[in-house]
């Protein structure tokens, strides 16, 4: 089942995005992929690999601030999905809130 779950991210600003399977499962040779596109089911114009996988079911997802510098602030879909030959599987999705830096 997917897990839907929303975050906040300031438009240039690192942040790391941390997906947890609720069950321990060996991951070690997963193919896993971020991508975040406008809308759920629009083209993806940022995809990132996980920088970091525990083998656990635990991924890493790092997100850089020249990800979202060219971007309008707003809500942006996103989707972690298992990519096996001849399948995808989505492990998490939500929007990700692209705030306006303060200060």
């Amino acid at each position: 089942m997917t897990v839907f779950a929303n975050f906040a991210l300031g438009k240039r600003e690192d942040a790391s995005l941390r997906v947890q399977l609720q069950n321990v499962t060996d991951t070690n040779a997963w193919n896993v992929q971020l991508t975040v596109a406008r809308r759920f089911g629009g083209s993806g114009f940022l995809s990132k690999n996980p920088f970091s996988n525990d083998s656990l079911g635990e991924f890493r997802f790092a997100i850089n601030a020249v990800d979202t510098s060219g971007l309008a602030f707003g809500n942006y879909a996103y989707e972690v999905t298992r990519i096996d030959t001849g399948g995808r599987i989505i492990l998490t999705q939500g929007y990700i809130f692209l705030l306006p830096n303060v200060g």
